[in-house]
């Protein structure tokens, strides 16, 4: 893969995309992470996602391995693994190509060659809808989106509950910055290695628990400058299965357990994958 699409990009945005061995020499760095279906990463300066598609293959190897056996299984890890991961591009073309890759890794590399007729279109979507709402397009040294009605970037929080639900909270990146710096953030944890209480922000909103095969009905369609959805957006694709203009229908069968009141999340440590060198910075 080229490290560069022009040299008008790498004179505008210093836009050099790292090679797949150093991304891999740095991953393997914090390689226990890398491996930990839960473990959060954000790369805010993600490109076209040569670092997250490596980190979700990664991922997606130990669910593979650990629930492959079990459809149901597989499907809720490979949800929670898709919503660990996190980027942040200034350029359009950049977020779109990375949601489009990670998605086909998912789909292409992993779920049609495990189950094949049997996958569901309400897992793909439910995918599909996260990396929608976890790659943005922005800015990282702002902290706002790119676009017409540019504002704070917002990560949805994805926490795992009572077995089958997910629950979603939003924060803005700039009220988690605020009392961190960038080297010592660790994406939605709010307490320290140490044990000790620290800043804990507000969510911008927060939602009731979702079975994780229902999650792309939050919204509609996604829109690239955020979290936001809109009508009949589709990305185009050679090698996934998508629908044109079509807005899947899904009514689920699975009757979701009224324990959501007692939430219980699942351990959490998130990491920031920064680049070392210049090239996929801003």
């Amino acid at each position: 893969m080229t490290q560069v699409k022009s040299k008008q990009r790498v004179a505008d945005h210093g836009e050099v995309f790292t090679s797949q061995r150093e991304v891999n020499a740095m991953l393997d760095l914090v390689k226990q992470e890398t491996e930990r279906i839960e473990s959060r990463f954000l790369e805010p300066a993600c490109g076209n996602g040569n670092f997250l598609s490596e980190i979700l293959k990664r991922k997606l190897d130990v669910v593979k391995g650990r629930y492959g056996k079990s459809q149901y299984d597989f499907e809720r890890y490979a949800v929670i693994a898709a919503s660990s991961i996190y980027g942040i591009d200034i350029q359009e073309d950049n977020v779109l190509e990375c949601r489009q890759r990670l998605f086909c890794i998912f789909d292409d590399e992993y779920y049609r060659p495990l189950y094949k007729d049997a996958c569901k279109d309400s897992c793909r979507e439910s995918i599909r809808y996260i990396l929608s709402c976890n790659i943005v397009w922005g800015d990282a040294l702002t902290l706002k989106t790119v676009g017409e009605q540019p504002g704070y970037i917002v990560f949805a929080e994805w926490s795992p509950i009572n077995g089958s639900l997910i629950k979603r909270r939003d924060f803005t990146f700039h009220s988690m910055l605020q009392n961190e710096s960038l080297n010592e953030l660790e994406l939605f944890s709010f307490i320290s290695d140490q044990g000790e209480e620290v800043y804990i922000p507000s969510p911008e909103k927060d939602y009731p628990p979702i079975h994780f095969l229902e999650l792309f009905n939050m919204d509609a369609n996604v829109d690239a400058t955020s979290c936001r959805v809109k009508e009949n957006t589709n990305v185009d694709a050679t090698s996934c299965r998508v629908k044109e203009n079509t807005r899947l229908e899904y009514v689920s069968t699975i009757k979701l357990q009224d324990e959501a009141s007692t939430l219980t999340r699942l351990e959490d440590v998130s990491t920031i994958v920064s680049p070392g060198e210049q090239d996929e910075f801003l």
